[in-house]
């Protein structure tokens, strides 16, 4: 992780290179020989779309117009003949009848290894119906958190399993998440705490410049919002910057501010009010005490 200064040093650095090559492109167009305003901006658009797919696609666009999804499939109709079911009963293929064995038959774990109960992969009227006429079925009911936890369902059945290219992709992916996860918590988290303590610090000049007009009340207000905001990302109270204290006594030893989501919204809110109005768990509190 770089420190802050090297990361502005750099930020310093790449904006005084662009300007030099800003500088560098200006005099070398204006040496060069003047286009015309149509020449330049063909050789603008031709720079932009070196392989012409824009112009591929406005030629056709204008040549079919704008269509409809109903007009585009009665125009492109599929000439494929589908099958309405395939052709033999897997029900029939080898080893069927290990997978769809009882988990609390003997021959299963015959060994009786400590693995807890073998799981139950036997299928419902309803998927054993698609899955011999398709010769698949995706069971939602089977579904786990994760590739790793069906991996080992159907390992301890000592069934073969099968790798596929999603569960690497999958894999591939969750680094990410862990990537942004420690961004998050080492780079972003304290950025913002920065910016709310540079906010909260600019207060005590904007109360010299608005305190004594309508925006009196906004400026008393911000104060407060940016110390829950503060509170709630340092998990602890902290005061105002400008010393306010509410104007009338809590009638309980503390209260407890919580983030609060119905799955759609995100407000902040005492978490008493919270679990009346929403069953999702608080993404995080904070208690005040008077």
């Amino acid at each position: 992780m770089l420190p802050a200064r090297n990361v502005a040093l750099l930020v310093c650095g790449l904006a005084l290179s662009g300007l030099t090559g800003e500088t560098l492109v200006s005099r070398a167009g204006a040496q060069s020989p003047q286009k015309t305003p149509r020449a330049a901006l063909a050789a603008k658009k031709n720079a932009a779309e070196p392989f012409g797919y824009t112009a591929a696609f406005e030629g056709e666009l204008a040549r079919i117009g704008q269509i409809s999804p109903q007009q585009f499939a009665e125009r492109y109709a599929p000439k494929a003949a589908y099958l309405p079911r395939i052709a033999w009963d897997p029900a029939t293929a080898q080893f069927w009848e290990r997978l769809q064995a009882d988990p609390t038959d003997a021959r299963v774990n015959p060994q009786r290894r400590p693995w807890g109960r073998p799981y139950d992969f036997r299928l419902n009227d309803q998927e054993l119906t698609l899955f011999k006429q398709n010769g698949f079925v995706v069971s939602e009911r089977m579904g786990d958190q994760d590739f790793a936890g069906t991996f080992y369902r159907i390992y301890a059945r000592d069934l073969p399993v099968l790798i596929s290219a999603d569960a690497l992709l999958h894999a591939w992916h969750r680094s990410y998440d862990a990537m942004f996860e420690e961004i998050e918590a080492a780079f972003l988290a304290q950025s913002l705490l920065d910016i709310l303590a540079a906010m909260a610090q600019s207060l005590p000049e904007a109360q010299r410049d608005y305190g004594n007009g309508v925006l009196a009340d906004c400026v008393t207000d911000a104060d407060f919002f940016l110390a829950v905001a503060r509170s709630l990302l340092a998990g602890q109270a902290v005061k105002t910057y400008l010393g306010q204290r509410p104007s009338r006594p809590v009638p309980i030893k503390s209260f407890t501010l919580s983030s609060c989501s119905d799955g759609n919204d995100l407000w902040i809110s005492p978490s008493s009010r919270c679990a009346a109005t929403t069953s999702t768990p608080n993404a995080s509190s904070t208690t005040f005490r008077p």
